[in-house]
């Protein structure tokens, strides 16, 4: 890194720690300045007004407007949360699980709550065989993540949808896994995150309407019980801090072989439960 990304990584350092500026600064000299060595004085000026932006809380993917994710690069606004590393570890677990069923049709994927689209479409770009369809509430949102879906050349299908409101589910069909991450931050947690998320990200997909962090998970495994289908998978993104709630929620929902899977720093944030077997039946032993 060169002297001017330097101090540009010990500039920002004041509200980023060290190695966060660094990779800060490693972001912008390969997607702004595709790494070279030499910056002009136009180029300069560029840097210090992102330098600048940073300083005052803004966040980096929306100054530049796009984000890295699962091997993407993604357009993103203040319309959508950005995309981050730990639901990588969410995509992953879905591709395993996608890869090892064993059907002669295409494989049904519903991912709730899909904002940029990244879940749906990293899933679209390292599955063959599969049709996925993402929802969202927020119309904003879903035309970034259709925008997304189009220069990427993929082939998601996107529709708004609230998942709340029950009478929405009856227009949804069987799906094999149905994925997603939730909002799951109660308001009064709002002021132990930092100013820079809570200003710039949206709050709709941060924070739950209610003080009741457990809401989207009892929702959509509500709605699950009823659109997987045999044998179907339900995947969710969680707070590392809430798995035991998770799991006890989906347990008292009839969900089976329920598993908690960690991210790379090793927190729990995934949790994958196959679908309640259906009452009066007989199970194979």
């Amino acid at each position: 890194m060169n002297r001017h990304f330097q101090d540009f990584a010990k500039a920002i350092s004041s509200v980023y720690n060290p190695g966060e500026a660094r990779y800060i600064a490693k972001i912008v000299k390969e997607d702004v300045f595709n790494l070279q060595a030499d910056l002009s004085e136009k180029d300069l000026v560029r840097l210090y007004e992102i330098r600048d932006k940073l300083l005052s809380g803004q966040l980096i993917q929306y100054i530049l407007g796009m984000a890295d994710f699962y091997g993407l690069k993604l357009q993103v606004n203040n319309s959508v949360l950005i995309p981050r590393q730990d639901t990588e570890a969410l995509v992953h677990e879905v591709i395993l699980l996608a890869k090892a069923m064993d059907k002669k049709e295409k494989i049904q994927i519903l991912d709730i709550g899909t904002g940029s689209g990244c879940i749906a479409l990293a899933l679209k770009k390292e599955l063959e065989g599969v049709d996925i369809t993402a929802v969202d509430v927020s119309i904003p949102a879903l035309n970034v993540a259709r925008h997304n879906n189009q220069v990427n050349g993929l082939c998601v299908q996107f529709e708004q949808m609230d998942i709340l409101k029950e009478a929405n589910w009856k227009r949804m069909l069987k799906y094999d896994i149905i994925v997603s991450n939730p909002p799951y931050i109660p308001p009064s947690e709002k002021s132990l995150m930092p100013d820079n998320v809570v200003l710039n990200e949206p709050s709709l997909a941060l924070f739950i309407p209610e003080e009741d962090p457990m809401l989207f998970y009892r929702k959509i495994g509500e709605f699950s019980r009823i659109h997987l289908s045999e044998n179907g998978i339900l995947a969710f993104e969680i707070n590392e801090f809430r798995a035991a709630q998770t799991v006890s929620i989906l347990k008292e929902l009839g969900y089976q072989s329920i598993v908690v899977k960690k991210d790379l720093s090793g927190a729990d944030r995934v949790i994958i439960a196959t679908k309640p077997f259906p009452q009066g039946a007989k199970k194979a032993l």
